[in-house]
């Protein structure tokens, strides 16, 4: 995300490059989704800023209505500068409880978990690029899953008690507003969060999308363990990498994910979605590298280095883990 850090909310972590303003997120915010329509009024917008005679960041959410996929399914490259291309992260694996009904946000794929929201992002890969950037959402690192049901609970029945309800978002939040307090809690409590792995995770699949990163959590009692998660910089420089390239996956392994850098380098996710631990091996010319004599491999979360004749292998990729990687066709 190039903002510079002097004109960002202080949840997100950024370069210091040009000076640019960063304006409002722009949520379509209703059921109607003609595509017409929203790229009519998408650009109204873009163009009345342009019209300030500043430089305005813009940032638009075309999936909060009936088509939760219009952030990939349409090219909105022209219109904004960022455009969110999923429905809304919630910090779980994968949905473990009963669904609510037939409206269940997990049902209607309204919410996702980390590995769903992260393949649903994938199709926008091929338009990021230096000056547009693709937000498969805001991070959910350090947010406990109790914490955000509970909240998220008690804000929509706030506005339902002040009438600020939509028929349709009244119709989808009702299975909710009836549980009883012990089901409250119950659901609160017995969802997975996300662990300390799982996060980890979480953080190098959203850099390696060259996403923005913005902080999702209370930055002001943040836990330790988080901040460290959130504040590597191995990882984070990835993310910035000026080349703005998301990773793709290699055609003969989908685990392996590969963006490439502008000095040359490749940053590698070996992404293991599974329950088990699992081996996973590559090699440097499959992940796009020239030939070389010895290539420098360095492991971005334990920030170690090592030397390889181009096999990379790891025999025990965690589950729900990834194990990321930095690799240069040099040797140190």
């Amino acid at each position: 995300m190039s903002v510079p850090t002097a004109y960002v909310p202080s949840w997100s972590i950024v370069p210091s490059w040009s000076i640019v303003v960063l304006g409002p997120g722009y949520d379509w915010c209703r059921s109607g989704a003609n595509h017409g329509e929203q790229v009519r009024v998408f650009t109204a917008m873009r163009d009345a800023m342009r019209d300030t005679g500043h430089r305005i960041f813009y940032s638009i959410n075309p999936n909060s209505s009936d088509d939760h996929t219009a952030g990939v399914d349409f090219d909105w490259s022209s219109i904004a500068d960022m455009t969110r291309n999923t429905a809304d992260l919630v910090p779980v694996w994968r949905p473990t409880l009963p669904p609510l009904g037939s409206t269940d946000a997990f049902l209607r794929r309204t919410h996702l978990g980390v590995p769903d929201q992260f393949a649903a992002a994938g199709p926008a890969a091929k338009r990021s690029r230096p000056g547009y950037f693709n937000d498969p959402d805001m991070l959910v690192v350090g947010v406990p899953w109790s914490d955000y049901f509970a909240r998220h609970l008690e804000a929509n029945r706030s506005k339902w008690a002040r009438n600020e309800l939509a028929p349709q978002q009244l119709e989808t939040l009702l299975p909710q507003f009836a549980l009883s307090p012990e089901e409250v809690a119950w659901r609160a409590t017995a969802q997975p969060g996300l662990t300390e792995t799982e996060q980890r995770a979480h953080f190098s699949l959203w850099a390696i999308l060259a996403a923005p990163l913005i902080t999702g959590n209370d930055v002001a009692s943040m836990a330790e363990q988080t901040r460290a998660v959130l504040t590597n910089s191995d990882v984070i420089a990835v993310d910035q990498d000026r080349l703005v390239a998301q990773a793709t996956a290699l055609p003969d392994d989908n685990r392996v994910l590969v963006k490439p850098l502008a000095d040359g380098a490749v940053a590698v996710a070996l992404f293991n979605p599974e329950n088990q631990p699992a081996a996973i091996a590559t090699s440097a010319s499959s992940v796009g590298l020239r030939n070389a004599s010895c290539y420098t491999v360095r492991d971005l979360w334990t920030h170690r280095d090592i030397t390889s004749a181009g096999q990379i292998t790891y025999p025990a990729v965690p589950p729900r883990g990834v194990t990321m990687l930095r690799i240069s066709p040099t040797c140190r």
